[in-house]
């Protein structure tokens, strides 16, 4: 396992009582799939592509394999629990 290193520039979705919390974004949305679809969006308007994570209710950290073209189907890359 490699160790975790988030940056400010990276994208952090995190799971709250009432949806999900994107850093890098300032934006809560209702569904995962629109958080991953606005991340999308806003990587393809800023031409800039850092690392997306996505940070659980328990803390527990998923590095996701982000694909840009078609968000929801990003899969999980590396876990830290």
């Amino acid at each position: 396992m490699t160790e975790l290193y988030i940056t400010d520039d990276d994208y952090v979705i995190q799971d709250t009582p009432h949806g999900y919390f994107v850093t890098g974004l300032g934006e809560s949305f209702n569904d995962y799939d629109k958080a991953l679809v606005a991340i999308a969006e806003d990587m393809k308007n800023s031409e800039f592509y850092p690392d997306v994570y996505y940070q659980n209710d328990h803390g527990n950290i998923d590095l996701l394999s982000f694909i840009v073209e078609s968000p929801t189907e990003s899969t999980i890359a590396e876990s830290w629990v």
